[in-house]
């Protein structure tokens, strides 16, 4: 935007959206190899210098080849008339490409292509994407287990800390007890009143709780994707 010598952005046409599929493939855009390289600016489009009506965009002309200067106007849309016009300038093995997949017809040709990706200095790698997931899951699944055995732990723990407060907090009110008992309290009573108290509190905890869990489970995905992944 702040470029003034710059070329004014593509505009790309949308052919088709795909059927959503919860995956990340949901979030993704779908080109073919070209058109990703003239998004990055490797390629553009402009009309044929050999037919151009405003010569002043001639910058040199020798051999057949033209060479334009600034002022040649390139197109900013792909469209049916002009979607010819568009090609790249350098050589296109040396334009980048960051992965592809390969499915070789048999194992040998699957051997052959690993072999070509194993000595030291290459600087690609080649990887099979069902080792690398069972190798994914296995560490997520160790994860899960050792989450697991520390919820264990804390459930534990805090059912021990639940009983011990609920001890001591009927310690504490023994003489509150043998006050309701000399009205006139059956033992009944008292335990009810007791259990009716512990009631309340339990009510009142799992109301919290499950606020905290509903909100757990509506953000947790956002959550994980800007403060881990």
């Amino acid at each position: 935007m702040l470029d003034i010598s710059g070329v004014y952005p593509l505009k790309m046409n949308i052919v088709g959206v795909l059927k959503e599929s919860h995956s990340p493939d949901d979030k993704a855009i779908f080109t073919d190899m070209k058109t990703a390289w003239v998004i990055q600016g490797l390629g553009h489009g402009h009309e044929d210098l050999s037919k151009a009506a405003d010569k002043s965009v001639l910058l040199n002309v020798k051999d057949g080849n033209y060479t334009a200067n600034a002022k040649l106007y390139q197109y900013n849309t792909v469209s049916q008339e002009n979607v010819d016009e568009f090609h790249f300038h350098g050589d296109q093995s040396a334009f980048p490409v960051t992965a592809v997949i390969a499915v070789p017809s048999n194992e040998k040709n699957k051997t052959l292509l690993m072999g070509r990706y194993i000595s030291a200095g290459e600087t690609s790698q080649i990887v099979k994407p069902e080792k690398v997931i069972e190798k994914l899951l296995a560490n997520i699944f160790k994860i899960k287990g050792f989450l697991d055995s520390v919820f264990v732990i804390v459930a534990v723990s805090t059912l021990l800390l639940l009983g011990l407060v609920l001890m001591l907090s009927l310690r504490l009110r023994s003489r509150e007890v043998q006050t309701m008992y000399r009205l006139g309290s059956s033992r009944f009573k008292i335990a009810e009143l007791l259990g009716f108290e512990i009631g309340i509190i339990l009510v009142v905890s799992l109301f919290f709780s499950s606020i905290l869990l509903i909100a757990t489970m509506r953000y947790v995905s956002e959550f994980i994707k800007v403060f881990i992944v």
